[in-house]
């Protein structure tokens, strides 16, 4: 679960650095866990690692050729807490 962290950590960084979208190559080649995986191997990680980050509130969605974090996002329970904040 650590190396999963490590990816899903790496990945937000990643997409904070480029808000216009990333093609699926430069997200291999520039996350160290996914570069030496054969394609269908850095696929199914990259797709985990998806579901993993849509769990906590980080959506990634492909359009126009590229993967982009949706704008946006929250991590969830963030909204309960800016409530409270308010009141």
């Amino acid at each position: 679960m650590k190396n999963v962290m490590k990816r899903c950590l790496a990945l937000i960084i990643l997409f904070e650095k480029h808000i216009a979208g990333i093609d699926a190559n430069y997200i291999k080649d520039n996350i160290p866990q996914y570069r030496e995986l054969s394609p269908s191997a850095f696929h199914r990680s990259f797709e985990r690692d998806k579901e993993v980050l849509r769990s906590m509130g980080f959506v990634i969605n492909y359009s126009n050729d590229k993967w982009e974090l949706e704008s946006g996002y929250e991590i969830s329970g963030t909204d309960i807490w800016k409530s409270i904040e308010n009141n």
